[in-house]
């Protein structure tokens, strides 16, 4: 005679299997990468396509000296031809181009229709941000609307774009190392609001750009007597001058260095200044979409056509509260944008291999291109653009990323907990039920059928 199982034992054993089984296949679905990146031209052959940029990407033929620049768009029609020697990215529908080298320059639209001429310009990208964009003319600079308007003319020898409704002036020239630079902050009034009394060296914004001169989160990261503090937007000091760097804040949080570029160590304040996360690293990122690249072991930073190199270490990612994601294995890494990495294998001034990994550390797009652009280009997390050109075996693909719809996208936490819970509830009243039953065995259970 069979023993029967109590539905303690039934109740229990249930438990146990559908636990195990929901662990596995859960944890195997929330692996699964919600982003997908599509191929929409290849084969291409430019010698260089620069970032996008309102869905126009810049393209180069000849070489580094005899160059011609146009457009494309995302399938690789050249939409703007190659006519000019130099040209900008676009910005809200618009774009520097210089015709020749006579030094006149021009404006156009995403036609390729010039509609604002203008003599004495610089090789500037146009950077339209809350409406205004910067533009040197005749040796100094002004904020021009989207019609090519004046509304801003400074007196300044530099000035960045418009952030939070303060823009960093400078008297002296950030590219001239020789000259004394001191930053200050206008209004869009031109009113000068905190007066050019700080130091801010142009290459240290983290990206190159300078993006990192201005505020952020209503403070601004700047230089004093050597030191790095943080101020408001009345001037008051917030952090105090301590540090021997500070970058711009996003997310809430700042890199922050003590020690020389080559020797110190980096980690994150709050906005109290609070140090959040240890100074323990030998390079950092800023903080993007929650995470933080972050390298371990390198043994040159130095400067590289206005950004800084970061040479030997490996990368890896960590989130806000310092703790390891993806394990420090690349040889470069760059901020999250759109839920995409950009990472490289290999020696860095030679032989590297580019590609995209997502937050769980998928290759999204395979280690294998030998040049890539960054989704979001110059303007970095800041930019939504989903379009990137990598270059393999001396020609041209453009990927575009395209989210995988959310009914086969990994579900959240919470839902696959809800989903467990549901499931073993049912699976826990059908065994109750069944063991009420006479000559009910445990190996009814497991091989149905006998």
């Amino acid at each position: 005679m069979k023993k029967k199982i109590s539905t303690k034992k039934l109740i229990i054993f249930a438990f146990l299997l559908i636990s195990i089984f929901s662990f596995f296949s859960v944890s195997a679905i929330e692996n699964i990468s919600s982003i997908n990146v599509k191929i929409t031209a290849s084969g291409l052959e430019y010698f260089h396509i620069h970032y996008f940029s309102d869905g126009l990407a810049r393209v180069q033929t000849g070489d580094s000296i005899h160059q011609r620049h146009g457009f494309i768009n995302k399938t690789g029609e050249l939409v703007i031809p190659n006519i000019y020697q130099w040209a900008g990215d676009f910005s809200h529908g618009l774009a520097v181009v210089f015709p020749n080298i006579s030094g006149e320059v021009g404006i156009i639209d995403k036609t390729g229709k010039e509609i604002i001429p203008i003599k004495n310009g610089h090789y500037i990208n146009l950077e339209f941000s809350e409406g205004l964009a910067r533009f040197p003319l005749n040796e100094k600079w002004v904020f021009i609307n989207k019609t090519g308007n004046a509304i801003i003319l400074t007196e300044y020898d530099y000035v960045e774009n418009f952030s939070e409704g303060m823009a960093a002036v400078c008297i002296g020239r950030p590219w001239n190392f020789e000259e004394d630079k001191k930053w200050g902050f206008i209004d869009k009034a031109g009113n000068e609001v905190i007066p050019p009394i700080y130091g801010i060296n142009h290459l240290e914004s983290n990206d190159g750009s300078g993006g990192g001169v201005g505020f952020r989160e209503g403070l601004a990261s700047v230089r004093l007597d050597d030191k790095w503090g943080v101020i408001d937007k009345t001037g008051k000091e917030v952090v105090p001058f301590i540090y021997d760097y500070i970058s711009w804040f996003n997310d809430g949080m700042a890199a922050v260095r003590i020690g020389d570029w080559q020797e110190g160590k980096w980690g994150f304040i709050d906005k109290t200044g609070k140090e959040v996360i240890p100074l323990i690293y030998d390079y950092v990122e800023i903080v993007s979409e929650g995470m933080i690249a972050v390298n371990i072991g390198t043994d040159y930073v130095g400067t590289l056509d206005w950004s800084y190199e970061v040479l030997g270490g490996k990368w890896g990612f960590i989130d806000t509260t310092g703790k390891e994601v993806i394990p420090p294995k690349y040889d470069s890494a760059r901020p999250f944008n759109e839920g995409l990495a950009l990472v490289s294998i290999g020696e860095q001034r030679s032989g590297s291999k580019y590609g995209y990994i997502d937050k769980m550390g998928n290759e999204v797009v395979p280690i294998e291109y030998d040049v890539s652009g960054w989704f979001g280009g110059y303007k970095g997390y800041q930019s939504h653009e989903r379009l990137i050109a990598m270059k393999k075996d001396g020609k041209w693909d453009i990927l575009e990323i395209q989210d995988i719809p959310k009914s086969i996208a990994s579900p959240k936490t919470g839902d696959s907990i809800w989903y467990v819970l549901c499931l073993l509830s049912i699976v826990i009243i059908i065994f109750v039920r069944l063991s009420r039953l006479k000559n009910i065995s445990l190996g009814h259970f497991i091989v149905f059928g006998k």
